[in-house]
């Protein structure tokens, strides 16, 4: 079976619908699996689809464990403004 190589941090961060910025720092804060080739002085960054797949889904959290999103939270707190009165 023939893995799907992503080359670079810009195919990488498209397929996981991120900016760059967001995919270099999940790779140093939450395991992102990227892998480094060392060719002289310069480095290949590069990563596995399914990889990258599999490192999304352990993440995702299951939709009743969510926080609220910002329209929930505003709505949480016009109902605390107005019990108060």
């Amino acid at each position: 079976m023939v893995q799907q190589r992503m080359e670079g941090w810009k195919e990488m961060a498209a397929h996981l619908g991120r900016s760059v910025r967001t995919i270099q720092r999940w790779e140093r804060e939450a395991g992102l699996p990227v892998h480094r080739l060392q060719v002289g002085s310069k480095a290949q960054v590069f990563a596995y689809k399914a990889e990258l797949d599999g490192w999304r889904v352990s993440k995702e959290e299951p939709p009743d464990m969510r926080r609220p999103g910002l329209l929930e939270r505003w709505r949480i707190g016009w109902l605390w403004i107005f019990r108060q009165r």
